[in-house]
């Protein structure tokens, strides 16, 4: 037994130790009263050590693998441990809180807009001098407390966090570029562009906010989006962070893959997409789930210990919408009780309920809600920093509306549905995407989108009349005809697809933003891709390659029924090592 294993609490010295052996006992040790504080291998307040380890006592491959795992798990305590029982986001002075803009009481089609006729506001905002040349108001400096309610956000931030909404004119702008002309639902006239005004909102300035990093030293937390891994993938991500600095890959929203997945699949195929796509530097991958909290304190566990020892900060990157403020809010509320964490439910206009905790960052379905960086102190040492999202020109996401996003963003386990498509025959996906069957045996088609995405077989002929006749009824989104206008010009794309059998998927067909579909079959089959012009469409190794064997759906009419019973929905397998979350401790 080595000394690192010698030092340990008895409790801990057992050949059939594990992950949750060690949360179990952690959590024993505060139940008993004695410290949460955990520094190396030591432990305070009448634990009982070992003193000397037994010399010459030979251990085996799993005993070693053991520690190993041990010797990880006291590391991330350690680094949890070092961490403020009080985390809060800490804005610069006049700085938004939940978005980072800088607060203006001027023009309210602008963002960082602060009514100054609130008296709240006033302790903030005030005029400028009467001899002072400029028109802008002056800052009051305030001390900022513990008290949330004290710091101000922006009326834009305000609007999403209560009520999910946001003005057209508030909106990042997408580029769609080459092609002809689209009319986004969002686009209106700009006028002048001033440094306080709609600039705020380009994707230039969201880039240009990261190109510092390259000069900088830092620990970069790079988030992407499992269900959308190609479209939230940044190609130029080492030309923006640099190749210096270490890089965590985050994996977000696990938890919206089919319950069934396999953790060390998934991450072998992050690891191989990554290395084809030009990403090979990276220090470790980590599958978490911002919506649920699953993995993120193995991600600010590993972090922080490098963080510490590089003396440098943290900076959570990643495409817009790809979950970085619902990342930060959970750690944020890592080390807080349940008891004291000041979260209420409310229910939006629109009947969609929303969670609104006290001091955390603005969130939503909307692509650029995060303006500026937002700092997060978590020691004397460390601090953790948000940072706008790059917008991703090819994503359908950036050109659709409010009502739109939350049909198309899955809020919960994809259900996939599997179609048995011959020659001459077409699959929708909505009014966004439409796959045709040019040539070739029948294939299966599995199908991972949103539930809300009404997925429609079909027939090539009269395709583009079918849609325009049915968009908003069989087919949404969109939810109108006139939305399917504005999308613009279709394009197509076409490819021959070769097939590896009945078992196993050979490819996916990305729709950037929307999803993907697994093709199966044992021959080759010539596709046709058809998607709004500026829609990114990509052809993958298979994600989920075996999700056909379950068997082709069953079509009512107006929805497929998936062959999968309830159990096997429901029953969730992963691998030992995938999600023995040290963050389980904190729960």
């Amino acid at each position: 037994m080595s000394a690192f294993a010698s030092s340990l609490p008895l409790a801990f010295r057992s050949t059939s130790f594990n992950a949750n052996r060690l949360s179990n006992m952690f959590r024993t040790v505060k139940t008993l009263g004695r410290t949460r504080r955990f520094y190396g291998a030591r432990m305070c307040d009448g634990v009982e050590f070992l003193d000397q380890n037994p010399k010459g006592l030979r251990m085996s491959k799993k005993e070693q693998l053991e520690e190993t795992l041990q010797r990880e798990h006291m590391k991330k305590l350690e680094a949890l441990t070092s961490l403020p029982d009080h985390i809060v986001v800490d804005p610069m002075l006049n700085q938004c809180r939940g978005c980072g803009v800088q607060l203006q009481s001027d023009d309210p089609e602008s963002p960082g807009f602060l009514p100054p006729r609130r008296s709240s506001v006033r302790k903030y905002l005030v005029d400028a001098d009467e001899d002072s040349e400029s028109e802008d108001t002056k800052v009051i400096e305030v001390k900022l407390g513990s008290e949330d309610d004290k710091i101000p956000v922006c009326q834009r931030c305000y609007k999403l966090s209560h009520y999910g909404v946001i003005a057209d004119s508030l909106r990042v702008k997408p580029v769609v570029e080459g092609g002809p002309a689209v009319t986004l639902p969002f686009q209106t006239e700009t006028g002048p562009v001033t440094s306080r005004g709609r600039s705020v909102l380009s994707a230039a300035r969201f880039r240009a906010c990261l190109e510092g990093l390259r000069k900088k030293t830092a620990v970069i937390v790079y988030l992407v989006d499992i269900f959308d891994f190609h479209g939230t993938f940044l190609t130029s991500l080492q030309d923006i962070v640099g190749t210096r600095n270490p890089l965590l890959l985050a994996v977000n929203k696990v938890d919206l893959l089919p319950p069934d997945f396999k953790a060390s699949r998934v991450e072998q195929w992050v690891r191989s997409e990554c290395s084809s796509l030009g990403l090979h530097q990276i220090s470790g991958v980590h599958m978490v789930s911002s919506r649920r909290g699953t993995g993120v304190a193995d991600v600010i566990a590993d972090a922080v210990r490098t963080a510490r020892g590089r003396r440098c900060d943290i900076y959570v990157v990643g495409a817009a919408n790809v979950g970085k403020s619902s990342f930060i809010n959970k750690v944020v509320g890592l080390r807080k009780d349940r008891k004291d964490t000041n979260q209420k439910r409310r229910r939006g206009k629109s009947g969609q309920a929303l969670s609104v905790v006290s001091g955390a960052l603005t969130t939503s379905v909307i692509p650029g809600t995060t303006l500026d960086t937002v700092r997060i102190p978590l020691n004397n040492a460390v601090n953790l920093y948000d940072t706008p999202g790059i917008i991703v020109n090819h994503q359908i996401t950036n050109r659709l509306s409010a009502d739109e996003l939350r049909a198309v963003l899955p809020s919960k386990n994809v259900e996939c549905v599997t179609y048995r498509l011959g020659e001459g025959k077409a699959i929708f996906l909505g009014g966004l995407a439409r796959i045709d069957v040019i040539e070739g045996k029948p294939f299966f088609f599995t199908v991972f989108v949103s539930s809300n995405v009404k997925v429609h077989p079909g027939k090539i002929e009269n395709a583009e009349e079918f849609a325009k006749k049915h968009c908003g009824g069989l087919l949404t989104p969109p939810f109108t005809s006139e939305r399917l206008n504005e999308l613009g010009q279709w394009t197509s794309k076409t490819f021959v697809a070769t097939g590896e059998g009945w078992k196993r998927a050979s490819l996916d067909v990305v729709l950037s933003g929307l999803g993907w579909v697994s093709i199966t079959g044992p021959d080759s089959v010539k596709l046709r891709v058809n998607a709004p012009h500026g829609m990114g469409v990509f052809t993958r190794s298979a994600l989920m390659p075996f999700e056909a064997k379950a068997g082709v759906s069953k079509y009512s009419g107006s929805r497929a029924l998936s062959k999968r019973t309830k159990s096997s929905r429901n029953k969730r397998r992963h691998d030992d090592e995938s999600f023995s979350s040290i963050g389980d401790i904190w729960n």
